[in-house]
């Protein structure tokens, strides 16, 4: 992949993150990528309601963002940082809800009257622990 910056500061016009070039296909994808630095609800229990909550929001709201800039092969990466969760239940929890999540914001979630476009493939795939430095 060739990576090119798209998104140098805030600005009126809508612009992913970055780009990214298949060296393979030739095919550029726009890629958005957030990370929530903190949680108003607790972490240390993951399956709480509270933390559910926060977490489905934050999910449906960063979608719903990322939509409206009505990307070209859009690539959605949402990195939720919880240093807290060790195990790989809990884990596994967080991304059982942020599918179901991103599921409902798919069937139900519209952006200027228009069914929002999620990419093919919109469930977490990859989750890796908390890096400590």
């Amino acid at each position: 992949m060739e990576i090119a910056c798209a998104e140098t500061k805030a600005g009126s016009t809508p612009a992913p993150e970055f780009r990214a070039k298949s060296k393979a296909s030739g095919k550029t994808y726009e890629v958005e990528a957030k990370r929530k630095n903190g949680w108003k609800a607790p972490t240390g229990d993951v399956t709480n309601a509270e933390f559910q909550r926060e977490l489905e929001g934050y999910v449906r709201d960063q979608i719903y963002n990322a939509s409206k800039k009505k990307l070209t092969n859009p690539v959605y990466w949402f990195e939720l940082r919880i240093t807290t969760m060790m195990a790989e239940a809990d884990w596994r929890a967080v991304a059982e809800k942020a599918e179901a999540a991103i599921r409902d914001a798919e069937n139900s979630m519209t952006v200027d009257g228009q069914p929002i476009a999620l990419p093919m493939s919109s469930s977490p795939t990859t989750l890796s622990s908390p890096t400590r430095t």
